[in-house]
């Protein structure tokens, strides 16, 4: 789920955009944003009239875990 955090909230505004990069269902996409939202406790997208944007802890988020993603892919 973490991918798709740094996916959308790093790139891309709009949910069908970020399901496409991420190659997964525009619906799948949709579930993994509202149980990130369920598991932070956090809205972490707000709906604008150019798509959605990221909130400050997405940003956070996103930020942490390409660090980790880095680090791991270093490993290989």
């Amino acid at each position: 789920h973490y991918q798709f955090v740094v996916g959308f909230s790093m790139t891309i505004t709009k949910t069908p955009e970020a399901a496409k990069k991420m190659n997964v269902s525009q619906s799948a996409m949709s579930h993994s944003l509202s149980r990130l939202r369920k598991a932070f406790g956090n809205e972490l997208f707000t709906r604008t009239s150019k798509g959605m944007e990221p909130s400050a802890r997405a940003m956070e988020l996103g930020e942490r875990v390409t660090e980790i993603l880095d680090q791991i892919g270093a490993l290989f």
